[in-house]
């Protein structure tokens, strides 16, 4: 396989099955009656099990201010998020089916950022963009309407 294709795999189709799992194991939790505090801690004690175990395996292991700050500020943006989802669940009982169409329209909104600060708009098709762009609206609507 080409690199481009293993980084793919990697860094899309696995973290694919990787959120839905989550999705799946975090509606377990919330009818198990976990609170959010507790969901939380659980939650970011595997973070740093699971960093501790990449950090010492893993050959890259440079820290750099910047990168801390990013990926602290990247933790608080998900634990809110993932709060939200939560709440919405747990104490509102949308069904997960309805929730994840619509949080995941994050897509969407990841695109247009990476387009303007990481100048991507150079490296991509905006006619098939657009395209996909309008595919995930609207199956997002009809998901959450059903």
């Amino acid at each position: 396989m080409k690199p481009e294709t293993w980084g793919i795999v990697i860094g899309g189709a696995i973290p694919a099955f990787c959120f839905a799992l989550s999705s799946i194991l975090q509606k377990v939790g919330t009818n198990a009656g976990i609170g959010l505090g507790p969901f939380l801690v659980a939650t970011g004690l595997a973070i740093v099990a699971f960093g501790g175990v990449a950090w010492v395996f893993y050959p890259d292991r440079a820290v750099t201010v910047t990168g801390v700050w990013a990926s602290f500020s990247m933790g608080v943006a998900w634990a809110m998020g993932i709060s939200c989802v939560t709440i919405g669940l747990s104490r509102f009982a949308v069904p997960l089916s309805k929730l994840v169409p619509l949080y995941n329209t994050n897509t969407l909104l990841a695109i247009l950022f990476s387009m303007v600060i990481f100048a991507e708009w150079q490296q991509v098709h905006a006619l098939k963009l657009l395209a996909g762009a309008v595919l995930i609206i609207v199956g997002s609507i009809l998901a959450a309407g059903s």
